[in-house]
């Protein structure tokens, strides 16, 4: 029985562990992405969401998360094109994890703990497109949930994330007409108007 289930939990790893290499496979390596989200890490204040700061660091937005912790792309050593990926305090600049690459997109495997404990961070990456959906769909449940001011912030986040407006129209056009709905809850008929021109 329990030789069983050592098989069965081996089994369950690798089924993950390809999951998770398909995943990294299909990140594009030359893309900057909207924002990250780790998933676990050994150090809990390493995980959640890190969106752009508005400051840049070698070629990438810095990213920082709701406790203050950066995602930031490093150069290193003396060459010019030698680059890491590094989760870490910034005002003291003191790393607790990171991954050599050159990539402008952090990777989601090969991680390593520096002066953190381990797990190294699992990684979750959001094209602007995919923010956008993310937004939209929290959008979605506060307005379920009838939160009109939580619903207006969601839609006007993801309005935000920069997708192409012609490659996407439709879903452009969606966003303006769900937060024109929302702004009319909230009795902002100028916001609302200007939304509903905006989307036809």
């Amino acid at each position: 029985e329990a030789g069983r289930q050592k098989q069965v939990d081996r089994l369950q790893e690798l089924k993950i562990k390809m999951a998770v290499e398909a995943y990294e496979k299909r990140r594009p390596a030359d893309t900057v992405m909207h924002h990250y989200w780790v998933k676990e890490a050994g150090d809990p204040e390493a995980i959640g969401e890190y969106f752009p700061t508005g400051d840049e660091r070698n070629g990438v937005p810095l990213y920082r998360n709701q406790n203050g912790l950066g995602l930031s792309r490093e150069a290193h050593g003396s060459a010019e094109d030698a680059f890491s990926w590094v989760i870490g305090s910034l005002s003291d600049r003191r790393p607790l994890y990171g991954v050599k690459s050159d990539d402008l997109s952090a990777p989601t495997l090969g991680w390593q703990a520096f002066t953190a404990p381990d797990p190294a961070p699992v990684i979750r990456y959001y094209t602007k497109v995919e923010a956008a959906r993310t937004f939209k769909d929290r959008g979605n449940r506060a307005f379920g949930q009838r939160k009109w001011q939580d619903a207006e912030s969601w839609y006007s986040q993801a309005l935000k994330c920069g997708m192409e407006q012609q490659e996407n129209a439709e879903s452009y056009a969606l966003l303006l007409s769900n937060r024109s709905e929302t702004r009319m809850r909230l009795q902002d008929f100028r916001g609302a108007a200007d939304d509903a021109d905006e989307a036809s």
